[in-house]
């Protein structure tokens, strides 16, 4: 564990600017696509409800 963290390390300082890595690069970007659209969504239907009730 201590041995790959160290190994790691410099990999790391450079990816603390981008928070994307490039090995896990598809994955890292349709999980944040995901979330995003989950966001999205749940204020979508927040705002619905909130309008509803208020005609209502």
């Amino acid at each position: 564990m201590y041995q790959l963290s160290e190994s790691y390390e410099p990999r790391d300082t450079e990816t603390v600017n981008e928070p994307i890595i490039p090995e896990q690069g598809c994955s890292s970007v349709i999980h944040y696509l995901s979330s995003r659209i989950l966001f999205v969504l749940l204020f979508r239907n927040l705002f619905s409800w909130m309008f509803l009730s208020s005609y209502l």
